[in-house]
């Protein structure tokens, strides 16, 4: 029997989207797991920061891949991967200065040359949120003058916000921080929430320098 040139795309399109069977076009699910990411104890005693949480957590994602090559395919895709996130939060102020590194795993779809950042459909303000967990309600994120910073060995851009956020009930005028870089298999992400009156990039640069993955 011989098959039509569209017959054949279609079976690629299913084959490649992993659908378990034919007729089914729900992708079977991408899952991997994080290396966990966390800031060195004699960066943080120095910087007066304590851990405050450490913990393993669900990330879920869908969307499609647009791949271009001999046949152009439209891949969907389904992830859950797991991440890791280390919290921490500076001692002895209220409200706390808090730092957050989140490990999520890349994953790619059989046979098509392309990675899948979990977080990657995600607002920079969502991300923030999901990271550090202790400041919510973020307002919108106003650009201030980037920085650089050293993060896994990789000089990356330390982009800097200002806002508003909650922390136990009460609005606080904050600085924003955020540095991203791919790291063994994985998306790094490292943020900073600093009340505005206690603002320290470098204190912040000195405890993303000691992160180890």
């Amino acid at each position: 029997m011989v098959r039509s040139p569209g017959a054949v795309l279609l079976a690629a399109l299913l084959v490649v989207a992993g659908c378990s069977a034919p007729g089914d076009r729900t992708p079977q699910p991408l899952e991997g797991t994080a290396t966990e990411a966390t800031v060195g104890t004699e960066a943080l005693s120095a910087g007066g920061f304590e851990t405050a949480q450490v913990d393993a957590r669900r990330v879920n994602r869908t969307g499609t891949l647009e791949v271009s090559g001999d046949v152009s395919l439209v891949v969907d895709y389904r992830v859950r991967a797991t991440a890791q996130r280390a919290v921490y939060r500076s001692s002895g102020s209220d409200p706390p200065a808090v730092v957050a590194v989140h490990s999520a795993p890349l994953v790619s779809p059989d046979s098509v040359a392309a990675t899948i950042d979990p977080l990657g459909d995600r607002s920079t303000a969502a991300v923030v949120e999901r990271v550090q967990g202790v400041y919510g309600d973020l307002g919108t994120l106003e650009p201030l003058e980037n920085g650089t910073a050293t993060l896994l060995g990789n000089e990356t851009t330390l982009a800097r916000y200002g806002t508003t956020a909650d922390v136990d009930g009460a609005a606080v005028e904050v600085v924003v921080y955020v540095a991203v870089v791919r790291h063994a298999g994985d998306v790094v992400r490292a943020v900073a929430v600093l009340p505005r009156a206690a603002d320290d990039p470098a204190t912040v640069r000195g405890l993303l320098s000691a992160v180890e993955h």
